[in-house]
């Protein structure tokens, strides 16, 4: 849990997962393409979706689009 970080934008995601080498809690929208990107880009994956979540509305970290899911985001090796 102390290695795991809510974000609310890439550059706070690109901080945790690759200068704390830690987790990113963030919105996210389900757009393929953006999650194609940011894996082939930055080498961030999707590693799981919480199930207890609060369903919130939030904004995606990486389209801006409006949604209500988060998801763990992680370093792939």
């Amino acid at each position: 849990n102390s290695n795991t970080h809510e974000v609310s934008s890439l550059g706070e995601l690109l901080d945790v997962v690759e200068e704390k080498n830690g987790f990113g809690i963030a919105y996210w929208d389900n757009n393929e393409e953006n999650e194609k990107m940011i894996a082939e880009k930055y080498k961030i994956t999707i590693r799981c979706i919480p199930l207890n979540q609060d369903y919130e509305e939030g904004v995606s970290i990486i389209s801006g689009n409006k949604t209500n899911k988060k998801v763990i985001f992680a370093k792939s090796y």
